[in-house]
């Protein structure tokens, strides 16, 4: 159980969506965590990848062109 406190503006929005689509407010809730959690996984998977990142490790423009045979 969670409990959040939402700005009058998006709380007004969402009672309007729930009202409007008959479904319940934790519903859109729910969807909306489910779909920005894995942007955020994502993101801060891909921060962790380039902070282990050595400089030495990177390529130049051209050679990652020329290595992909373009």
């Amino acid at each position: 159980m969670l409990s959040i406190r939402l700005k009058p503006e998006l709380e007004s929005k969402l009672r309007d969506l729930s009202k409007a689509t008959d479904k319940p407010m934790v519903f859109f809730i729910n969807k909306a965590l489910e779909d920005r959690l894995e942007d955020f996984e994502d993101i801060y998977a891909a921060i962790s990848v380039l902070e282990k990142t050595k400089p030495s490790d990177y390529i130049s423009e051209n050679d990652a062109w020329r290595e992909l045979g373009v």
